[in-house]
């Protein structure tokens, strides 16, 4: 398991970037209460959107937050890579926010018309977030992990949130 027993990604999973966790599903026969069920189970921490100096929009925490805290999933429309590539042209100066999964995955998430609080992550040099790929499904379908956001390293109340893509 990928996390510890505060819920949190464990310290010798920290600084991972695409790591792969698989959490338990019902398959496993686990209860609700089990410690490997922390994407599954939704945002916790508080988070801001707010108007950044130089960068748009932006995302920040509201309050301290530990280091390998989940964040939130990137949501937005599920579409093939191709779709994705299309819809990104009209934009290429300022791309829309895609996320793909790995091993060569066919689909890309469009956040562009329907996202999520993610979609106002911006860039970093030096991310305080990490993007994860977790499977939630009993079906294990390797196509369609979730890209999940994890602290990978104590954040500050009022810090934006930014990740490496």
């Amino acid at each position: 398991m990928a996390y510890g027993e505060d819920g949190r990604l464990k310290p010798e999973c920290l600084g991972f970037n695409a790591l792969s966790i698989f959490e338990c599903t019902d398959a496993c026969g686990c209860s609700e209460d089990c410690p490997n069920r922390v994407a599954q189970k939704g945002r916790k921490v508080p988070l801001e959107i707010f108007k950044t100096q130089k960068c748009g929009w932006g995302l920040r925490a509201r309050n301290f937050i530990p280091a390998g805290t989940f964040i939130t999933a990137y949501g937005g429309e599920l579409c093939t890579n191709d779709e994705a590539d299309q819809r990104g042209k009209p934009h290429e100066a300022d791309p829309l926010p895609l996320a793909r999964p790995p091993r060569q995955s066919y689909l890309s998430v469009d956040a562009g018309l329907y996202g999520n609080i993610a979609r106002f992550l911006n860039h970093s040099c030096s991310p305080n977030l990490n993007q994860e790929y977790v499977w939630l499904s009993s079906d294990l379908d390797f196509a369609r992990p979730r890209a999940c956001f994890f602290t990978n390293r104590d954040v500050a109340a009022g810090e934006e949130l930014r990740f490496s893509y």
